[in-house]
């Protein structure tokens, strides 16, 4: 069980999500998370809490309800336990103010989440904290603009210091395309703002997106390259264009940007978690990458996924006992995480820790019955443990499933049936 289950890729799905879903993040940021999460369910036994006998004991208790509601969709409830959080001052006070403003779209309340946005940007920067508030505030000015009377429209199309120009409005209603999921639009409204502005940053970097989303992606960082010569200091396009050298397996090119990246914002985490990821998978240096997600959890300690990604490059080093420390991390941090049980598992199975392998595994399986990683090692385990019968349903279970070419399932299992005998 020396195989580790792939360090997940932020892809084209995630990007999409994030692009067109509210809850995450202003369309068209592309921010590249550490991970990609394959599609998590809960357990069938388990039924989102949203409801409590006693009050929040503190910040952190009414910030984890608030979560639990928007999680099961419940905002009305979640909104309640995000204003509990702030007033019983949860530390970051950013992270509740920049969930609530959130909940606030959600429930179509603009100028409450507008509100929030700005008491947001009064705040300490946290992260980019300031840029996403930022970016979150143009959003919701253009919806409160599209439901405000045309008469008051031209003293409502503000944006930061001025009025919006004709290319920056060019670049929203781009934004506003994409969001419908009108890429045709998107691609005019954009290409409109270049033409209306060829020194707008802006219209660039937004246009870098809809080239990544059709899969151009030299055309991608080609406009991405052209913001940052017209501004030099612009973290989102050094954030998208190093994910586009990834993809186009330009390492050495996505670690500049990146090595940029923590100049702008040296208390980024999520800057020190993607280079670390370039320096784990793309390069193989697994020393550098534990430096990097070390950084990213000094900075911040809830970070699930640095913890998730330290474990994997110690998996990766043959540091089990490490590996499997970081997991318990991440799992703290995110019980649900389907993959960081996988792995957890695999590193127990390292260890000669079948039976806790099996544990794990159980877990992943319940999270995602559809992981064919899991099937196979826990098909693994129970051979260890000689409960043959147990090992052969799940090494057929994980033939029945698809491929997963960079852990050998098909392969690997198959090999252990015709060790117990099987055809």
């Amino acid at each position: 069980m020396e195989k580790l289950k792939n360090l997940k890729c932020f892809g084209l799905l995630l990007i999409l999500v994030l692009l067109l879903s509210a809850c995450e993040m202003a369309p068209p940021t592309p921010r590249p998370t550490a991970t990609l999460r394959p599609t998590r369910t809960l357990p069938p036994t388990a039924t989102p809490v949203t409801s409590w006998d006693t009050p929040p004991k503190n910040g952190a208790d009414a910030f984890g309800r608030a979560y639990m509601c928007e999680q099961a969709e419940d905002f009305e409830c979640a909104l309640d336990y995000y204003t509990q959080a702030i007033e019983l001052e949860y530390d970051p006070l950013q992270l509740a103010y920049g969930s609530r403003f959130r909940v606030y779209k959600e429930l179509g309340q603009i100028d409450a989440a507008i509100a929030d946005c700005e008491t947001l940007l009064t705040l300490p920067n946290f992260g980019s904290s300031h840029a996403y508030a930022a970016e979150m505030l143009v959003e919701l000015r253009a919806m409160a603009v599209e439901s405000t009377p045309s008469a008051v429209v031209e003293s409502t199309l503000t944006a930061g210091e001025g009025t919006l120009t004709a290319s920056q409005a060019a670049v929203d209603e781009g934004r506003a395309c994409l969001q419908a999921q009108d890429y045709l639009c998107a691609v005019e409204k954009f290409n409109a703002a270049v033409e209306l502005d060829p020194a707008n940053p802006d219209a660039y970097y937004n246009r870098a997106i809809i080239q990544f989303m059709i899969q151009n992606y030299s055309g991608a960082i080609a406009d991405c390259t052209e913001a940052l010569r017209l501004d030099p200091s612009h973290v989102d396009a050094y954030f998208a264009r190093s994910y586009f050298y990834t993809l186009m397996g330009d390492y050495e090119a996505a670690l500049a940007d990146l090595d940029k990246l923590v100049v702008l914002e040296p208390e980024n985490a999520m800057a020190y978690t993607n280079r670390g990821n370039v320096y784990l998978d793309g390069l193989a240096m697994y020393d550098e990458a534990i430096a990097d997600y070390t950084k990213a959890v000094a900075l911040d300690p809830t970070y699930a996924d640095a913890h998730y990604n330290l474990g994997n490059a110690h998996f990766r080093k043959g540091e089990n006992e490490q590996a499997i420390r970081f997991y318990d991390l991440s799992l703290e941090l995110e019980p649900e995480n389907a993959d960081a049980y996988v792995n957890r598992g695999l590193a127990y199975g390292n260890l000669g820790k079948y039976a806790e392998a099996v544990a794990d595994f159980d877990l992943a399986l319940r999270l995602n019955p559809q992981d064919g990683v899991a099937y196979m090692g826990r098909g693994s385990a129970y051979e260890q443990l000689g409960e043959t019968e147990k090992a052969i349903a799940d090494f057929k279970q994980a033939l029945a499933l698809p491929d997963d070419p960079a852990n050998e399932t098909h392969t690997r299992s198959q090999a252990g049936l015709e060790r117990l005998g099987e055809e």
